[in-house]
């Protein structure tokens, strides 16, 4: 409670309340339990960064009423490119500011593909631990052969591959908004504090956001359509 992602989605979305809880599992555990209370009189739906989940695993929650971001975190919704134009023109910056954040965002991700990828995979493997369990074995012979089964479906090497390609790709072909979608990095911030030439972006930017009711159309296409429609 209290922090950015609660205050920018009761400015996004004051049609519901919003209720902070821990972790993404939290999320997903918590909206499924009140959506089974019997007589209930109110609608629970979860959402959750889309930071190192895999696209299939986000697409299966959306039975659950669970719905991510389109970014890798929520901080990154304030890195929206319009959002970042509309609040450079409120500080008097020239455009050029946006330009230069744009390419650091992209530098940034350069510099530490290597251990986005490697925290990409761990939480990989988190989640696949979590989500997937060992096949019932009636013999000893069974639970070794589930078991294997199930270790053998971790591929770390290829899943570093696979990962450490998406990001190349993103880099050469400078796609920010894809950039924003898979960087997990909570020192963004600085790049744009010192572009603005600010103390703290994210304080100035949330002011922003909430006397220019204009500036949410930003943001807001970042959310799950799910979500916004209401």
């Amino acid at each position: 409670s209290g922090k950015i992602d609660e205050k920018i989605y009761n400015l996004l979305l004051p049609n519901f309340t919003i209720t902070p809880v821990k972790t993404c599992f939290d999320v997903i555990n918590y909206t499924k339990a009140f959506n089974e209370l019997p007589n209930r009189t109110a609608e629970a739906f979860g959402l959750i960064d889309s930071d190192h989940h895999d696209p299939d695993r986000l697409f299966s929650l959306k039975a659950k009423n669970v719905f991510s971001l389109n970014v890798s975190e929520v901080e990154n919704l304030l890195f929206d490119e319009g959002f970042l134009k509309d609040f450079s023109k409120q500080m008097m910056c020239d455009e050029y500011v946006v330009t230069n954040i744009k390419s650091e965002v992209i530098a940034k991700l350069f510099n530490t593909k290597e251990l986005q990828v490697a925290n990409y995979i761990s939480a990989k493997i988190n989640y696949y631990f979590k989500s997937s369990h060992v096949s019932k074995g009636n013999t000893l012979w069974d639970v070794k052969a589930h078991y294997s089964d199930f270790t053998n479906s971790i591929n770390i090497e290829e899943w570093h591959e696979t990962r450490l390609f998406e990001l190349q790709s993103i880099i050469d072909n400078e796609d920010y908004q894809k950039a924003l979608s898979v960087i997990n990095d909570k020192g963004l911030k600085t790049i744009a504090n010192k572009n603005f030439n600010v103390g703290n972006f994210q304080d100035k930017a949330l002011t922003y956001l909430q006397f220019n009711q204009n500036s949410h159309q930003h943001l807001l296409k970042h959310l799950p359509s799910e979500l916004t429609a209401v």
